[in-house]
């Protein structure tokens, strides 16, 4: 049975971990917002900013990748995704809003981490910047 340093309680009771836990993504979450800033990123290329999306939507019906053209098709019949969907198009800033929209949805549903290592490792070719 391990103790809490902190709360000098046992490990599988104590709040203390689950705290540390949850700061730790915020953490990642504000150094990830800080590196896309500090590179000038508005987002990833195409193809890469499709990948991501599918990896943070919930409750898709459908997410198709075609192998032939290396397009992702996502489907959610009748409902509307939880997040904006991509912008391609419109002024840089928009975009980059809804980019940063994404990255905190990844947050809030618990994949800041798998995030934070997809978007760290694009090369500098495979990102739109200022």
């Amino acid at each position: 049975m391990k103790i809490c340093p902190e709360c000098k309680d046992v490990i599988m009771y104590c709040k203390c971990m689950e705290e540390m836990e949850e700061q730790s993504q915020k953490d990642i979450l504000d150094k990830l917002i800080k590196f896309v800033d500090d590179n000038s990123f508005i987002h990833p290329v195409t193809i890469k900013w499709f990948d991501l999306y599918s990896r943070i939507l919930t409750n898709p019906k459908s997410i198709e990748n075609n192998s032939n053209d290396g397009n992702i098709v996502v489907s959610y019949g009748n409902s509307r995704p939880k997040i904006p969907s991509i912008r391609f198009t419109g002024p840089l800033l928009i975009r980059l809003s809804v980019f940063k929209e994404h990255i905190n949805h990844a947050y809030e549903i618990g994949k800041i981490r798998e995030v934070d290592k997809y978007l760290r490792n694009l090369k500098d070719d495979q990102w739109v910047k200022f």
